[in-house]
């Protein structure tokens, strides 16, 4: 079967160009200042990354293909490199992300974390967290109900299943402030 060559990423408007990978720290700048803008703590946007895929920008989840430093829906990462609608769109995303350096995912992530906090920020490392795992549940408290383990939907059935291990207490239910525990246990 002849492969697709990945897309050539479209170019994300940004207040700071791309950078390739400098000198130690360089890219723990970057983050510092991306977390500013995004009006975050640079502390937890690592955190956030480091336990979503160790800081590996080819990390691709073998369950749902979420990729890269914050690992991404492929339909996410499609939108974001401005894929058109075709059958092989999210295969082709994932692909891309995979291949990019940790440094070039920053402007992604950057974006993409702009359009889920609509510029309000993450307050804390739970908001950090969950505006890439759970977007609904950020500014929403310790206490917000992500998935049920007997949930009345098929879909919330499906979160809790594949991320039982964030039920700290083993209740049957993943709040925000059980998975952001999780995620505090990663930071550097």
């Amino acid at each position: 079967t002849p492969t697709t060559p990945a897309p050539t990423p479209r170019a994300i408007p940004s207040r700071v160009a791309p950078s390739p990978i400098g000198p130690e720290g360089a890219f723990e700048q970057r983050v510092a200042d991306m977390a500013g803008r995004l009006h975050m703590r640079a502390g937890d946007l690592m955190a956030v990354m480091r336990f979503e895929s160790g800081l590996r920008p080819d990390a691709i989840n073998p369950t749902s293909h979420a990729v890269g430093l914050i690992q991404l829906l492929p339909q996410h990462a499609a939108d974001l490199l401005g894929l058109p609608m075709t059958p092989d769109r999210n295969a082709r995303a994932v692909q891309a992300f995979a291949s990019m350096t940790a440094d070039e995912q920053l402007d992604y992530v950057e974006a993409y974390l702009d359009q889920v906090l609509h510029g309000h920020g993450a307050a804390n490392l739970r908001d950090a967290y969950m505006a890439v795992f759970y977007p609904a549940a950020v500014g929403q408290g310790d206490s917000f109900v992500i998935a049920r383990a007997d949930g009345e939907s098929a879909f919330g059935r499906a979160v809790y299943s594949q991320n039982a291990w964030l039920d700290v207490n083993g209740d049957g239910v993943i709040t925000a402030g059980e998975a952001a525990r999780r995620v505090g246990g990663v930071r550097g």
